[in-house]
């Protein structure tokens, strides 16, 4: 095992021109974590190609309302998933934390949408909305 894990760095020292380590650390400080809430609402959001938003928006399971996430493009803003944090046992707000994860997958401009509401009620008008402007540009530009 030993010789086979001397190899590699070897092969990679080789083949990356000594600088393996540099290259890695590059490439992990490249991909950003994004965070944003309900106050970033008409925000300008600069992303790279990799990076990695993240929403958390307050909602009140009890009432029926939750965020519902308008993504209309896709293909650039890829949707990795949703999970929501339970109110603070000490808090009388109420609030639950609806968090939202996006990855950065394909450069360009685009809005994106959140609206609270209830999902049943199919025609009422939502009562929060949030919008922000993705800007995706390649990583390190």
């Amino acid at each position: 095992m030993l010789k086979y894990v001397l190899f590699l760095n070897i092969l990679a020292v080789t083949l990356f021109g000594g600088d393996w380590l540099g290259f890695c650390q590059a490439q992990a400080q490249s991909v950003r974590t994004i965070n944003l809430s309900d106050q970033d609402d008409t925000r300008k959001i600069q992303l790279n190609k990799g990076d990695v938003l993240v929403l958390k928006l307050q909602a009140q399971f009890g009432t029926g309302y939750r965020w519902q996430a308008a993504v209309k493009n896709k293909t650039r803003l890829q949707f990795i998933g949703e999970s929501v944090e339970a109110a603070d046992k000490n808090s009388e707000s109420g609030f639950e934390t609806q968090i939202f994860r996006f990855n950065a997958v394909k450069t360009g401009k685009f809005w994106i949408e959140f609206d609270y509401l209830r999902v049943w009620e199919k025609e009422v008008k939502p009562i929060k909305k949030i919008r922000l402007k993705i800007r995706i540009s390649k990583s390190g530009i």
